[in-house]
């Protein structure tokens, strides 16, 4: 995976995280080209309840703003939680 910068939906996934967390400076936002593009954040094991959110209602939303988002620009694309420890 490599950090894409020209792509502005890295940005915009690291702005979101970074507010929902509590150790924002943890926070990391990847994309993996493919298809569909794969968006993953890193964040503090402390913190992934927070971005998955009680039911996965947080999460669920971030997929469908990076999906809609890549809609727009004509393409497929996808958001994960990276495990910790990978």
């Amino acid at each position: 995976m490599s950090d894409a910068a020209d792509d502005p939906i890295v940005p915009f996934l690291h702005a979101l995280l970074v507010r929902m967390v509590d150790h924002p400076d943890q926070v990391e936002v990847r994309v993996e080209a493919g298809h569909p593009t794969l968006y993953e954040a890193r964040v503090a094991p402390d913190d992934i309840g927070q971005v998955v959110g009680r039911e996965g209602r947080i999460v669920k939303a971030l997929r469908t703003l990076v999906s809609a988002a890549a809609q727009k620009r004509g393409e497929r694309a996808t958001f994960e939680i990276a495990e910790p420890g990978t």
